[in-house]
């Protein structure tokens, strides 16, 4: 007569994350808005004051902008939906 181990007990469930506060959320995304107001007004005063070198900066803050945009709704989406 042969005899059979029992199963494997099953692993331990990881332990849920806590909940994002939307509050956190809330503060980044203003964070990441307020410093790109503060660049979008340092481009305008650039254009008045020297608007041969507002352009090749306006591209770039354009694009610095663009980027920080679509990182923060990314991480915002992401926190949101990880609940």
């Amino acid at each position: 007569m042969s005899t059979t181990n029992p199963p494997d007990p099953a692993p331990p469930s990881p332990e849920p994350r806590p909940p994002v506060s939307p509050w956190i959320i809330i503060t980044l995304i203003t964070i990441v808005l307020v410093l790109v107001m503060l660049i979008a007004a340092g481009t305008l005063y650039l254009a008045y004051e020297h608007p041969a070198i507002a352009t090749p900066i306006a591209v770039s803050v354009g694009a610095v902008g663009g980027i920080g945009a679509i990182v923060s709704a990314a991480a915002a989406i992401a926190a949101i939906t990880r609940r």
